[in-house]
């Protein structure tokens, strides 16, 4: 229900049946489209912002402009989507997950009741299932490999340079690479929404509804936390160098520095009502002290509609109004 791209071009939102798409470096916004139905996946690629609704209609627009693209039905009942840096598109319904390749149908994989969805960068699908299950296809209908965790499955990610999978299965974070299954950490709440940055030494959680946790790897130290007092959170996505976006119920979103903790808001499209939220965040840099700085990160923009002030600390918590 939401993303972010890892260049930090758009920020893309979905509230109910329609879809606002803001620019990444300004947060401004750029446009929105209102279907007929919920939306139950928002994904990024390159240039196109892809979404599809609980009926099934995927719709490919221009991330610019929202000129619609492509179109395609996949049939109703439709609960997840992902895309992959080639590509490649996935929709999870209830019996399934359908492969899409240039707008057409590719292949269906009978996976039942799966959950979460996630693309590796050389185009490995990983499924998960309310079972437990933990699926891998690369060009077949059989799973390459096949793992089952002891609870559903409620995120998934890549887990960033080589070391394969993480998963949510519940309260706990596990990975699951060639070694075999691995606890790594566990949480006060479900696992809802994981992001792990490209080099694996980041990792974003959605704990719950409005908790966000970064930790460092392999550590496992808290870099941010960020708590929501008022909104629910929709989903995390981490984009360029300490960018964390974070999308929220009512079509809105936060950017917020992992390191800093400066936290900037998306701008409210016209015709829309203006929301105001509470939030506090903390950070501790000195977690990831040994590890190179990011040298990829955007300008920051202040936002001359929220007044914000931030602290960097180890213990200190700020609380943030948004207006």
């Amino acid at each position: 229900m939401f993303d972010y791209d890892r260049q930090g071009r758009f920020i893309a939102m979905a509230d109910g049946a329609e879809i606002l798409v803001q620019d990444g470096p300004s947060e401004g916004p750029l446009w929105r489209m209102v279907g007929d139905h919920p939306l139950v996946g928002v994904a990024i690629h390159q240039d196109a912002i892809w979404t599809v609704d609980e009926a099934g209609h995927l719709i490919g627009r221009d991330a610019s402009t929202g000129a619609q693209k492509a179109a395609l039905e996949v049939g109703d009942g439709c609960r997840a989507l992902a895309a992959s840096d080639q590509g490649l598109l996935a929709i999870a319904r209830a019996e399934e997950v359908v492969v899409i390749q240039g707008g057409a149908i590719l292949r269906r994989l009978p996976v039942d009741d799966p959950t979460a969805l996630a693309w590796s960068p050389t185009g490995m699908l990983g499924v998960g299932t309310a079972a437990g299950d933990i699926k891998a296809f690369k060009d077949d209908t059989t799973p390459s490999s096949e793992a089952t965790l002891p609870a559903g499955v409620t995120a998934l990610t890549w887990g960033g340079g080589s070391e394969g999978w993480l998963a949510g299965a519940g309260p706990t974070l596990f990975r699951l690479n060639a070694e075999g299954i691995a606890r790594v950490t566990g949480g006060p709440g479900d696992i809802l929404s994981i992001s792990a940055s490209p080099s694996g030494h980041r990792v974003a959680l959605q704990i719950g509804e409005r908790i966000v946790l970064v930790l460092v790897m392999p550590s496992r130290d808290t870099l941010t936390t960020v708590q929501y007092m008022d909104r629910t959170v929709t989903g995390v996505r981490i984009g360029p160098g300490n960018w964390l976006g974070i999308g929220m119920d009512q079509g809105d979103g936060n950017k917020i520095d992992m390191v800093t903790g400066a936290t900037h808001r998306t701008d409210t499209h016209p015709g829309r009502a203006h929301h105001s939220w509470m939030l506090k965040v903390a950070t501790d840099p000195s977690v990831e002290a040994s590890l190179p700085a990011p040298t990829d990160a955007p300008a920051k923009k202040g936002n001359p509609a929220v007044a914000i002030a931030f602290f960097v600390a180890l213990a200190a918590v700020l609380w943030f109004l948004f207006r």
